[in-house]
């Protein structure tokens, strides 16, 4: 079953599993080790970058053509976007992933780079409410907005505390 990232940091209480980067035109993803291992690819070889298809072997099978359409979509018309999935992570099991990034385009405006963090949100209610904090979270300008910012971070270490009673 899910184990904790880091009992009691704020990775924790968000599900963090890391980030990562995709190289569109390389078509190369550099990712966390944890992110690596949710999709069953080697965290060595993640660090140096590896094709996407080999991350998206480990999305459920019934969420594949939701997968790929939300990318596509992401692609093409976004440069914020979150994409939510299933995958059979081989230490952990069936987890609900969440995906919180943005797209950089070109001057003639293709996709050169997305970027951004994977989240364990789980199945039950406390992780879905810890899901759109986090969403929101990542949406704050500049990632860091003072007060709200301090807020938000505040009710996740919450939500972490309460999953650890639980």
């Amino acid at each position: 079953m899910h184990q904790p990232i880091a009992n009691g940091t704020r990775a924790a209480a968000m599900g963090l599993l890391g980030s990562w980067i995709w190289d569109i035109q390389r078509n190369l993803v550099f990712c966390s080790e944890l992110i690596a291992e949710y999709c069953g690819v080697s965290a060595e070889a993640a660090q140096h970058g590896l094709p996407l298809d080999l991350y998206q072997r480990a999305v459920i099978a019934d969420d594949q053509l939701d997968f790929y359409d939300q990318v596509r979509q992401a692609l093409a018309t976004a440069d914020r976007f979150r994409i939510s999935f299933h995958v059979e992570a081989p230490r952990f099991g069936r987890r609900r992933l969440l995906i919180v990034g943005n797209a950089h385009f070109d001057s003639h405006g293709r996709p050169v780079v997305m970027h951004g963090c994977t989240f364990d949100v789980g199945q039950n209610s406390v992780d879905l409410a810890a899901e759109h904090i986090a969403i929101g979270r990542a949406m704050l300008p500049g990632g860091e907005a003072g007060v709200a910012g301090y807020l938000v971070d505040a009710l996740l270490i919450e939500i972490g505390r309460m999953k650890d009673r639980a």
